[in-house]
């Protein structure tokens, strides 16, 4: 059979086909069929110039992508060596911070019973979080408890924590209260 004759009978099957260029479904007998090792048949050559302009305007920005694909790979890149450069730093930073903090936690526990402490050492009770102590003023005497006193021992330079500062600020504007539960 010939290409010529082939094509009459798909045409005259009453078969159904999909548009390569847009996806839209087509009866054969409606379509220019046509060997492709024969002359474009005319109106085609607008349809493949048109397809191929969408080609390039696909693979363009395609281009476009993996160059900002690239260039973020770049900058993660650079992102990774700093950090790299930063951890290695860090063993020293640590064990520095490490012995600032432990020292201060073992300032706070001792630091009642020096001399420096004003308070009498029987009337505090330590808390440690999120406050050091609570020093109930006057305890030690056996009389009426005098004040409650709220104390926080801080070495170095660095104040407050937020926790520590809203206890402050409730302290202070007199949000407190007791409560009594029986147990039954």
């Amino acid at each position: 059979m010939s290409t010529g004759a082939l094509i009459d009978e798909i045409k005259n099957s009453g078969l159904v086909g999909t548009c390569p260029d847009c996806e839209n479904d087509f009866s054969t007998k409606r379509a220019l069929l046509f060997d492709v090792r024969e002359k474009v048949p005319k109106g085609l050559e607008a349809v493949f110039k048109r397809r191929e302009a969408r080609l390039a305007e696909a693979i363009r920005r395609l281009k476009a992508k993996v160059k900002k694909a690239e260039e973020r790979t770049r900058k993660k890149e650079v992102e990774r060596n700093r950090l790299k450069q930063k951890c290695k730093k860090m063993p020293f930073q640590i064990k520095y911070t490490t012995k600032k903090t432990t020292y201060g936690q073992v300032l706070e526990k001792i630091f009642p019973s020096t001399r420096g402490f004003k308070m009498n050492l029987n009337d505090c009770r330590a808390v440690f979080r999120p406050i050091d102590y609570l020093s109930f003023n006057g305890h030690s005497q056996g009389g009426a408890i005098e004040e409650i006193t709220f104390l926080e021992i801080k070495t170095g330079e660095k104040g407050l924590d937020k926790k520590q500062r809203s206890i402050k600020e409730a302290v202070e504007g007199g949000k407190m209260g007791i409560e009594t539960y029986r147990l039954k």
